[in-house]
């Protein structure tokens, strides 16, 4: 009510180096907390990885950068968000798949509990000189997850029978953005 004053209570302890002041969860009161870009994970292939032409197959992310709540699995190659911790999140991931043809395709898409994604998948069509290139693909994009929600990342090619998803050239990074939930 902008007609009468707000009074406020501070917290009693002094917050430590990278705290916000926020509300609490009792009317009028104020608490330090935190505010963060977690859960937030970076994840990249320790070998090639073979996958079959015009087939949408599961990219296998076996080597976790970092991990800040253990909520990527390398075993199921996918990311599950812990309790408490829905939100929107920001998703980067490149995958870069060797001995195209020319005119070749690369699709990648985010599957969701198992299913595509309505967002549309990154299709790159590389139409060059050589007759054997590689050929990569970005995708960036916001999603809006549940607690428990998984995210998988599946490629798919069209040309050039089976080739592979190089190690050393693809990746794939999450992070959930702060405030949201």
């Amino acid at each position: 009510n902008p007609a009468s004053d707000l009074e406020l209570k501070l917290p009693a302890t002094i917050g430590t180096a990278g705290q916000v002041l926020k509300n609490s969860s009792t009317a009028g009161t104020l608490e330090f907390g935190d505010v963060t870009n977690t859960p937030a994970f970076s994840v990249i292939k320790s070998g090639d990885q073979s996958i079959s032409q015009n087939t949408w197959t599961k990219v296998e992310w076996e080597t976790e950068q970092f991990d800040t709540d253990s909520a990527f699995d390398t075993t199921n190659d996918k990311f599950t968000v812990p309790a408490g911790k829905g939100g929107v999140y920001h998703l980067n991931v490149q995958v870069c798949v060797t001995a195209q043809t020319e005119n070749a395709e690369l699709d990648v898409k985010v599957y969701k509990n198992g299913s595509a994604t309505s967002t549309p998948s990154f299709t790159r069509e590389y139409s060059g000189a050589s007759s054997s290139m590689n050929n990569t693909t970005q995708l960036h994009h916001l999603y809006d997850l549940d607690a428990g929600d998984y995210v998988e990342i599946y490629a798919f090619h069209g040309s050039g029978g089976t080739n592979v998803v190089e190690s050393d050239q693809s990746c794939w990074s999450m992070f959930k953005l702060a405030g949201t939930s």
